[in-house]
């Protein structure tokens, strides 16, 4: 009988793994004015889980840890771990960096897990508010307001001055 207990015992302790779950799997940035979102780490294992690293393809973002914790992480079975993203540096972002995924890894048999990323400012739609806004009646200090967020966002679309 201790043989059988032994081997149950160990093909127990095979299928004790730690599994990682990112929630929401997705982040979206829809605006310059928004530039702060966050997701959760999750270990919905039944052993602790160390994430070991994050790999990003661009240098868009800061990636800090709730209570600031640092790598590696170890995170208990049915814990969470709040990560805050932080979009920078967006006034260099093009047309063709609207997508970015986040690698995390970790001792999940899964690893790594990806998060990713969608940056909105370039949506068709922007520019049909923009110029639903341009035919709404403004005073100056709105005026003004407008223009400088209008060429903050645009700022290829800037008038020729004649006085250069």
């Amino acid at each position: 009988y201790l043989i059988i207990f032994a081997i149950i015992g160990l093909s127990l302790n095979m299928f004790a793994q730690p599994s990682l779950d990112i929630e929401p799997r997705r982040v979206t940035f829809e605006n310059i004015f928004n530039r702060y979102d966050y997701t959760n780490l999750i270990n919905k294992g039944n052993q602790v889980l160390r994430i070991d690293s994050l790999s990003l393809t661009k240098s868009f973002y800061i990636i800090d840890f709730e209570n600031a914790q640092q790598l590696p992480l170890f995170i208990n079975p049915d814990d969470t771990v709040k990560v805050n993203i932080t979009l920078t540096n967006f006034y260099n972002i093009t047309v063709s960096d609207t997508t970015d995924t986040i690698w995390v890894y970790s001792n999940d048999p899964e690893s790594p897990r990806d998060l990713r990323i969608k940056i909105d400012f370039f949506d068709d739609d922007y520019e049909e508010e923009i110029f639903e806004i341009e035919k709404v009646e403004l005073d100056e200090d709105e005026l003004l307001t407008f223009l400088n967020e209008y060429y903050t966002i645009n700022p290829n679309k800037l008038p020729k001055s004649e006085f250069y």
